[in-house]
């Protein structure tokens, strides 16, 4: 049967060493743990070997060689090679039950482990280093964590053991690098809903905290009630189904409550009022903490457990810069953090959240191998975590396999999570909806920061694709070539004559040449129409301009909000289709006097011939532009006929925002967000390439209106763009002779 269906979160990265230099080592047994430089991999292998390397998040990792012979399940049809706990001595799993009227406990337990050496031995072995086994025909390490996880911790909730899944047995790979890379400070899990973070946290947390001495586990969690759940049902009740070899000595309750230390009762001293040795213990702690900024600062974790803290009331970006002193001492790693949290809206705390993420991206490492933050964040999509849409192996059932299968419930399915989830967005009716269901179920990390309750109404599916396409889309030299920043500058110095582009990396300008090519060609710049002896645009038709001006200098009052200013085209058939309906001019600054803004206007309305509509809630820069000149130049409110406009309108020209036109205004952005913002984001589509205004978008909510200056421009801008266009002949202009953006504006 066709196994097409299945799809992995790892890919094997092959000729990534020559064999023979792969071979030479292993034989000396020469590969160490932790990152190798020379490879530019991490190594979780503890014997020596390496064999198969894998891509995990961007991450390569070595796993241990293969075992020549030993393998679990050799030998069994490939249906039966599926995984099965270890039986466990029934004297060890229930030894409480069995001897608890022994009257000298301690020689009856060393009976037992003597018993049982062997088996003790092994388990301990698997726990450190991993396991071999065969699932359906195929050779697959586990790690120490994982095999820890499957054979040992009972899930309370379920009432029974983990059942295999392939991408949580690549999440422990990928955290066991995370522990070894002497680069990384901890793992942060960007959750899904379903992704068993909780469970497979404490369970990490357990399995190093029965093993090692003097060392400490916080639990903290986005409130202090929830780290106390953690740690009451899933530290407390799995611990306490531990087979007795992995139950250390421990003082306290018989069922702990604040705290789970592993340390010998202090009974028995000798003369010299020493603890005697048959009282030694781990003394090794867990212990849930409260949720503050200085939640278990000053104290030296070997690991810490972080549940959902992009929910928490505090500020996580401090919060982490506080903790992460605490794994770290001078430059070397003390200890490891493992972090996880689904997301809120950025408008309610999530913004701190996706920085912190964002931040933690591999992508993001600096020359020392470092992120910002310390850590390695990964996200894994929620198609590969929907239970039930797993086979009987743990393989992911993502495409709909050719006839029906079981499941690992053993019920049949011919559906595969793919589909499944892209029906039940279709299902959606509406934006908050959706949006909704994408951050329940994320599929690109993007989703698990939408704004589910929808009052950021520009964060829609298409604008946060868009967003993250970006990210690393604008490093790259295309990017480079269509985007570039500018000044303005009047020819010769004479003011109102014509205008100057000056490309330069600190421009006020951002500017969008798709092909190489500005929307308004550069014959038809610097022209003007004279109408009763005043000047007017003549590209009207191809594009304009919105503007929300400010009036105060800067030099008088310090700070304040930005001018904006958005540049869109038309939908005219004189331009390209790459250049029709574009955002194509953006700028977002303060200059130190109003009077450098106005002239920033004026320039730009002046050099690409083109009018502008500005807010004249603040009149002023209106009022400069008709004392210019440039009335004509200047848009009347496109809401009102003529008739029905104010003498200021009337003399100006411009729009008021009033509460009865600012839904007008965003309902105009909106549109064209949901109409030209493609789910489907490529190099070729995109009809906004500017970052900071697309963030500050999805950001915008009427009630911080006031802060959003380029993005009431943006609405300005479109409305000003939005009348239908009378249909002409095309104008193709044609790069014959394509060049860098630099040398195309030579003519300028």
């Amino acid at each position: 049967m066709s196994k097409n269906y299945r799809r992995n979160i790892h890919f094997v990265v092959k000729d990534h060493i020559p064999e023979n230099i792969i071979q030479k080592y292993n034989e000396t047994k020469s590969w160490e743990y932790g990152y190798n430089i020379d490879y530019d991999m991490v190594i979780i292998s503890r014997d020596g070997t390496i064999g198969q390397i894998l891509n995990i998040n961007n991450l390569l990792i070595a796993l241990p060689e293969m075992p020549k012979k030993g393998i679990r399940f050799d030998g069994l049809t490939r249906d039966a090679q599926r995984w099965i706990r270890y039986k466990v001595p029934n004297e060890l799993k229930y030894f409480d039950k069995y001897f608890s009227k022994e009257k000298n406990i301690e020689s009856k337990i060393n009976e037992i482990y003597k018993r049982y050496e062997d088996f003790i031995a092994a388990d301990f072995h698997k726990i450190k280093n991993g396991d071999w086994l065969y699932i359906d025909g195929e050779p697959i390490y586990i790690s120490g964590g994982y095999y820890f996880f499957m054979q040992h911790y009972f899930l309370p909730e379920d009432g029974i053991y983990p059942y295999f899944r392939m991408p949580q047995r690549d999440y422990y790979i990928w955290l066991e690098a995370c522990f070894a890379d002497n680069r990384c400070v901890g793992s942060l899990l960007l959750k899904s809903r379903r992704s068993s973070f909780t469970v497979t946290s404490s369970s990490e947390i357990l399995r190093d905290a029965i093993r090692y001495r003097n060392s400490y586990f916080p639990i903290m969690a986005d409130i202090e009630k929830h780290a106390k759940r953690i740690f009451k049902n899933y530290i407390i009740k799995p611990f306490l189904e531990f087979p007795k070899h992995l139950q250390p000595m421990r003082s306290g309750n018989i069922i702990p409550v604040g705290e789970l230390r592993f340390e010998a009762i202090k009974r028995r001293l000798t003369t010299n009022s020493k603890v005697s040795a048959e009282a030694d213990g781990l003394n090794t702690e867990i212990a849930p903490t409260p949720t503050t900024t200085h939640a278990y600062d000053s104290t030296r974790p070997r690991k810490s457990f972080n549940d959902e803290i992009g929910k928490t009331e505090i500020d996580i970006v401090e919060w982490w810069a506080v903790h992460k002193r605490c794994h770290v001492e001078g430059s070397k790693i003390k200890g490891k953090a493992i972090c996880g949290s689904t997301a809120r809206p950025a408008n309610v705390g999530g913004k701190e959240y996706q920085m912190l993420y964002e931040n933690s991206q591999l992508s993001k490492r600096t020359k020392t191998g470092f992120t910002p933050t310390g850590l390695y964040s990964i996200f894994i999509p929620a198609d590969f975590a929907q239970s039930g849409f797993f086979d009987q192996w743990g393989y992911v059932v993502y495409e709909n396999p050719d006839s029906p299968i079981k499941n690992e419930f053993g019920e049949m399915i011919n559906k595969g999570s793919k589909q499944f989830l892209d029906e039940k967005e279709t299902a959606c009716k509406d934006l908050k909806s959706l949006n909704y269901e994408k951050r329940q179920d994320p599929r690109v990390d993007t989703d698990a920061f939408l704004d589910e309750d929808a009052s950021n109404m520009y964060a829609t599916t298409g604008m946060m694709n868009l967003i993250n396409f970006l990210k690393d889309y604008q490093s790259t030299q295309k990017y480079k070539s269509t985007v570039f920043r500018f000044d303005l500058v009047w020819k010769d110095g004479k003011q109102d004559t014509e205008i100057e582009m000056i490309p330069g990396d600190k421009g006020r300008f951002l500017a969008y040449a798709p092909n190489g090519l500005l929307p308004i060609p550069v014959e038809f710049r610097n022209k003007w129409n004279t109408i009763d002896g005043k000047k007017s645009p003549r590209n009207g038709h191809l594009a304009a301009l919105g503007v929300d001006p400010y009036l105060a200098n800067r030099t008088k009052f310090g700070s304040g909000s930005m001018q904006g200013m958005v540049g869109m085209t038309t939908n005219s058939n004189e331009l390209s289709e790459n250049h029709q309906d574009t955002t194509f001019l953006y700028y977002n600054f303060r200059g130190e006097t109003f009077e450098n803004a106005v002239e920033d206007v004026i320039k730009c309305c002046v050099y690409f011939s083109i009018p502008v509509l500005p807010e004249i809630n603040k009149p002023e820069l209106a009022k400069e532009l008709k004392k210019r000149g440039y009335r004509k130049f200047v848009l009347d409110n496109p809401l009102k006929k003529k008739s029905e406009l104010t003498p200021t309108e009337k003399e100006l020209g411009g729009m008021y925002s009033t509460p009865s036109n600012i839904p007008t205004l965003e309902h105009a952005l909106d549109t064209y967000i949901k109409t030209q913002f493609s789910e489907e984001i490529n190099e070729n589509n995109i009809k906004s390439p500017f970052s900071e205004l697309n963030e500050h978008a999805s950001e915008y909510t009427r009630d911080d209106r006031g802060s959003k200056d380029d993005v009431v421009a943006w609405q300005y801008a479109k409305l000003a763009t939005s009348k239908e266009m009378k249909k002409k002949e095309p104008i193709i202009v044609e790069n014959t002779n394509p060049v860098s953006i630099l040398s195309l504006l030579e003519f300028n």
